[in-house]
């Protein structure tokens, strides 16, 4: 569920995704995005461990661009999570 605006959570590798939170209209929204999907952006095909959150770090803008788009043109269910798929970032 979107939270209210405070100061920005940091972005974590949770497994298979990399977990942040981008503000739409004054509230904070949980959202994901895969490592194919972080692969895809960044041109890279495989994204060491370590190196994940920097290629997010790269990529955010794009990444938050994407995350508040989907939120403007599609449904979300209360208290879910805004996931991220390459599909998002198809031109």
């Amino acid at each position: 569920m979107p939270r209210a605006a405070r100061a920005p959570t940091a972005a974590r590798l949770d497994g298979r995704r990399v977990l942040f939170a981008v503000q739409q209209d004054g509230v904070d929204v949980r959202c994901a995005i895969s490592l194919n999907a972080l692969q895809d952006i960044s041109e890279r095909r495989y994204v060491k461990p370590a190196e994940v959150l920097q290629c997010f770090a790269a990529a955010q803008l794009r990444i938050e661009a994407a995350a508040r788009h989907k939120l403007t043109t599609r449904s979300m269910p209360e208290g879910g999570l805004l996931n991220l798929w390459s599909d998002d970032f198809e031109a």
